[in-house]
């Protein structure tokens, strides 16, 4: 699976269209509060909510799509090493620890074994920024 995360460019807020398989399945904004993701067709599915911990940023992320299992309690993405790098994220069952390398790549892990790939495109256009996300499944 391909997912695909665009910065729209020259916007007032923060906006991004999320391809998956190269077709666009979700936008997400930036309120003011949070960032909330929305289908295509406006449905809300998740809020993310910035805050901080001794300087470090961590996130709390508010599921709202009854679809996505284990949507009852928030989920937290947690720095877990600012200098090292790594982040962490509690969700059921499994722990997610994505960590940082050279070059603005990361490696997704859960409960210990590699599942997917980032990268980020440092400048794309003046239309768009993005991350590309390599997963496997």
């Amino acid at each position: 699976m391909h997912i695909h995360i665009l910065q729209k460019a020259l916007t007032i807020v923060d906006e991004y269209e999320i391809a998956v398989n190269d077709r666009v399945r979700f936008v997400a904004r930036d309120e003011g509060i949070g960032t909330y993701l929305y289908t295509t067709s406006n449905k809300q599915v998740i809020c993310i909510f910035k805050t901080w911990n001794i300087l470090l940023p961590n996130y709390r992320i508010v599921i709202h799509d009854a679809n996505i299992p284990n949507n009852d309690k928030p989920v937290y993405f947690l720095t877990q090493s600012y200098c090292k790098n790594v982040y962490r994220c509690q969700w059921a069952n499994d722990l997610y620890l994505i960590y940082a390398h050279k070059g603005l790549k990361y490696s997704v892990y859960k409960n210990g074994e590699q599942v997917a790939g980032i990268s980020e495109e440092r400048w794309t256009s003046f239309k768009e920024d993005g991350f590309r996300l390599e997963c496997n499944s």
